[in-house]
């Protein structure tokens, strides 16, 4: 159980908000920026849970400015924390 941050491209999309994580295998989206940001957040606790669990270590996060962000699309960190998913699993 950890506190990760990892970048994430978020796209604006008809109706909200989509977030891709490219270091970690998992996305997310929300109807507005907070409720994504939330929800990428979650998505990214569960993915990094599971390596966790398989006693494997975390992917190294890319650095952001790294990160292509083509169109309207912009490059955030998202932090999460896995601990409560062990304390409920």
């Amino acid at each position: 159980m950890a506190k990760y941050v990892y970048p994430a491209i978020v796209t604006p999309e008809k109706g909200g908000y989509s977030f891709r994580f490219p270091d970690v295998d998992c996305a997310a989206s929300g109807r507005t920026l907070t409720d994504g940001m939330e929800r990428a957040a979650q998505a990214l606790a569960r993915a990094l849970y599971e390596v966790e669990r398989a006693g494997l270590p975390a992917p190294a996060a890319s650095p952001i400015r790294d990160l292509p962000a083509p169109g309207e699309s912009f490059a955030t960190l998202v932090l999460c924390d896995t601990k409560l998913l062990w304390q409920t699993h």
